[in-house]
């Protein structure tokens, strides 16, 4: 779940869902309450709970975007351990999330992010680690990791993504995105699909 858990996938020639949950999403809430302290745990599924057919449409590419929203809402339900948690939001912190995912690489001061909501850098800093349950250090580090992927499997050169996303060069980039993902760059250059929901 953090990003100092290592990650490393491996499905051979099979077809591999992997699915990441955006710290803003209700579904990583309520994962991480799942989860509690252990980085990892193991889980059970409950067959009954899920769409077969669209995991399989999903792992082949066929399934359209709403199909595939739907199904990543309804993997997490379908865990033995699955409990639906209260989560109040505050308007100020998804503000500034939703900026620090377009803004990438991130220009704004903490500072200045605080003014644009009517804070201080402290207090943001403290109210977006409250609500989010993740700095905002660590979520832009995840935005820019998120576009990453996006970019790379679009075929664009790893140094240019490097630059895109803020990185010093290409080597920091692939380490970095082999530590959240579990996936290299060439990995997903291999003409592999991804999709932000």
């Amino acid at each position: 779940m953090g990003n100092q858990t290592p990650r490393s996938l491996d499905a051979g020639l099979e077809p591999l869902l992997s699915l990441n949950f955006d710290p803003q999403s209700y579904e990583y809430h309520c994962l991480a309450a799942m989860l509690g302290r252990r980085p990892v745990r193991s889980v059970i599924l409950m067959p009954d709970r899920v769409d077969h057919e669209a995991v399989r449409a999903a792992g082949e590419g066929r399934l359209e975007p709403a199909g595939l929203f739907r199904l990543t809402t309804a993997l997490p339900r379908a865990l033995s351990d699955y409990r639906p948690i209260r989560m109040p939001m505050d308007m100020r912190v998804s503000h500034i999330a939703q900026k620090i995912k377009k803004e990438l690489p991130l220009t704004s001061t903490l500072e200045q992010l605080g003014a644009e909501v009517g804070l201080s850098a402290h207090r943001l800093r403290h109210l977006f680690s409250d609500k989010l349950g993740i700095s905002i250090k660590s979520y832009t580090l995840w935005a820019r990791m998120r576009r990453a992927v996006e970019l790379i499997a679009q075929d664009e050169p790893l140094s240019m993504v490097a630059h895109d996303v803020g990185f010093s060069d290409a080597a920091h980039l692939t380490r970095t995105l082999k530590q959240f993902f579990g996936l290299t760059p060439s990995f997903l250059a291999r003409g592999m699909e991804v999709r932000m929901l």
